[in-house]
């Protein structure tokens, strides 16, 4: 899996994100629900290698073979990142047998938390356990911040001056990956827990298409 992309590739997935973004906004004032951004190309997705939640080195590219769910986010949050887990949770419950073949990776945007601890506690405290293959990842600050920027993560941080007073806010998606190590999928994950029902079965729904797939 390449690690950079050719800025034609990045100017079309700001494209496909803009367009995710108000395909979203549309579909919830016209009470449909969101069907995700698929990507036509079928890019590679960026390899990496950061560590789990248990301190063990982990790899994208050591998921090949199986189809990866990707999402960020942040080892303090309390507010979106909560309902992304439970999204993960639904789905992962929604496909039954078929979750084996899923591996759900997460990346870790909080680079004031990055430690193994601050991941473990936060997969403890949103029961990420329960998922089969569930792996938060983080790294160095410079590790994950490589990162965010070959999947076009934004990560704001403000502060007040106090180092445990550090806000961070962050572009919430999930990718798609197929067992070839293809980007398939992108969804915005909305911020509102009525979304999280519909948009977990159209994550089951995308899921169980490409794992149909050979």
């Amino acid at each position: 899996m390449s690690p950079e992309r050719p800025h034609a590739a990045g100017r079309l997935l700001v494209a496909l994100f803009a367009a995710a973004a108000l395909a979203a906004c549309q579909a919830s004032a016209e009470g449909q629900s969101y069907q995700g951004t698929e990507f036509p190309d079928k890019p590679l997705a960026p390899d990496f290698r950061l560590v789990d939640q248990m301190g063990r080195a982990a790899a994208l590219s050591g998921s090949r073979g199986e189809l990866v769910v990707l999402t960020f986010l942040d080892s303090r949050c309390v507010d979106v990142c909560p309902l992304t887990a439970v999204m993960l949770r639904e789905t992962a419950k929604a496909l039954g047998a078929s979750s084996g073949q899923v591996a759900f990776l997460g990346v870790n945007v909080n680079p004031f938390a990055a430690a193994v601890e601050d991941v473990r506690l936060w997969t403890e405290e949103n029961r990420l356990g329960e998922i089969p293959g569930w792996r938060f990842l983080t790294g160095a600050p410079p590790e994950l911040e490589a990162v965010w920027l070959r999947y076009f993560i934004a990560v704001d941080i403000t502060s007040d001056g106090h180092d445990d007073h550090q806000h961070v806010s962050h572009t919430a998606g999930i990718y798609l990956i197929d067992r070839q190590g293809r980007e398939r999928w992108y969804f915005g994950v909305e911020p509102d827990a009525g979304a999280v029902a519909s948009m977990s079965m159209t994550l089951t729904q995308r899921i169980q298409a490409l794992l149909r797939e050979r």
